[in-house]
C-alpha cells in the first residue's frame, strides 16, 4: 500500500514538473503575453507551406515592418523561432516560414527547379495581405539553403528592403541566372554572416574576390565595416563569428 501512494505520489509530481515546464516554455516563446504566436498555412501553387507567425500583441490600430525567416536544409521554422521572438519584441511582425519537405510543408527543395525562392515570395505575399503589416517594410533572414532562397526572392520582389545571408546566398553555391548579380545596389541592404569556421565557404576568398561588386570596392573587404549607406538603400556590412555552419544562426 505504501509503495502504490509512493508511486502515485512520484508520478503526480513528475506530471506536475513537466506541465510547469510546458507552460514555462510558452510563456517564455510568448515573451509573457507582450507576443502573440500563431500556427499559419499558406496555400501557394505549389502547395500547402507551414510556419510560426510572431507578432506583438498590440496589433490593432498600427501597421508593423515584417521579417520573413527562413531556416537551412534538415531545419524547420521552430529552429527559427528565436528570431521570430526577439524580432517581435522589437516592433516586427515575424513569419518563420517551414521550407517544402520540412516542417509541416508540402512538397520537397527539388522544387527550386521551378520556385528557386522555395516559398519565401509565397511568404511575402502572405504578409502583404495581412492588415497590420506594412508591406512597403519587408525584410528577410535565411540561414545556409534559406539564404538562397532569399537571394532569389530579391530579384523576384520589388518590396525587399533589407536581407541577413547566413553561410548561404553567397560564393558559387548560387547560379547568377537564378539569383542575379550581386552589385552595389543589389540586393538592398544586405548583412552577410558567415563563420570562421564554415567547412562550406573561404572567408577570404569571399572579402578578397567575390564580394567587391557587392561592397562597392576595389580592396579586400574589410569585416565589421559598414559599407554604402541605409538612405541610399546600399549599405552592406561582413561578419564572421567563431562558430562552426550548423551553428551560425
Amino acid at each position: 500500500m505504501k509503495q502504490t501512494i509512493k508511486l502515485t505520489a512520484a508520478f503526480v509530481l513528475l506530471l506536475t514538473i513537466v506541465a510547469g515546464s510546458l507552460y514555462g516554455a510558452y510563456s517564455l516563446n510568448c515573451d509573457f503575453g507582450k507576443v502573440e504566436l500563431t500556427q499559419i498555412k499558406i496555400h501557394s501553387e505549389f502547395g500547402t507551406l507551414t510556419g510560426l507567425i510572431y507578432r506583438p500583441s498590440d496589433v490593432d490600430n498600427q501597421s508593423y515592418p515584417a521579417v520573413v525567416v527562413v531556416h537551412g536544409i534538415s531545419e524547420s521554422a521552430q529552429i527559427s523561432s528565436a528570431f521570430g521572438l526577439e524580432l517581435s519584441r522589437n516592433g516586427f511582425i515575424a513569419l518563420c516560414l517551414d521550407l517544402p519537405g520540412h516542417g509541416g510543408s508540402d512538397g520537397s527543395i527539388n522544387q527550386a527547379q521551378e520556385d528557386s525562392t522555395l516559398g519565401v515570395a509565397a511568404a511575402v505575399s502572405y504578409l502583404n495581405a495581412l492588415p497590420y503589416v506594412d508591406g512597403t517594410q519587408i525584410g528577410l533572414i535565411g540561414h545556409s539553403l534559406g539564404a538562397g532562397a532569399v537571394r532569389a526572392a530579391n530579384l523576384n520582389l520589388t518590396n525587399i528592403q533589407a536581407s541577413v545571408l547566413i553561410g548561404g546566398g553567397v560564393g558559387q553555391t548560387v547560379s547568377k541566372a537564378e539569383y542575379g548579380i550581386f552589385n552595389q545596389s543589389y540586393p538592398k541592404n544586405v548583412l552577410i554572416i558567415i563563420g570562421q569556421y564554415d567547412s562550406l565557404f573561404d572567408i577570404a576568398e569571399l572579402t578578397d574576390k567575390d564580394l567587391r561588386k557587392l561592397f562597392n570596392t576595389t580592396e579586400p573587404i574589410k569585416q565589421d565595416v559598414l559599407y554604402g549607406d541605409f538612405q541610399t538603400q546600399t549599405a552592406r556590412e561582413l561578419i564572421s563569428p567563431k562558430t562552426t555552419h550548423l551553428f551560425e544562426h
